[in-house]
């Protein structure tokens, strides 16, 4: 389990990488999203830190979800950026 979510959701994540929803038109992507109570994005995500990012922005209110997102924007575009390594 991982962010208080059952270990299954991810298990179904971890499928659509190898096919199974990915291969699924969008309309029965959405359901399966619907069924299991999760944005359809989430089934989409390249990486697991991205699939969990979504669902916990998915989950706050709209007026946190922008708050978020101005945090984020500020971060990622107005704050000095550390050299990477290599």
């Amino acid at each position: 389990m991982s962010m208080g979510l059952p270990r299954e959701l991810f298990a179904a994540r971890s499928n659509s990488n190898e096919g199974t929803v990915c291969s699924a038109d969008l309309v029965i992507a959405r359901r399966i999203a619907a069924s299991m109570g999760l944005p359809l994005a989430y089934f989409y995500a390249e990486t697991q830190v991205m699939a969990e990012a979504i669902v916990t922005f998915w989950l706050l209110n709209q007026a946190d979800q922008r708050k978020v997102l101005a945090d984020l924007k500020k971060r990622v575009f107005t704050e000095p950026k550390k050299p990477t390594k290599g």
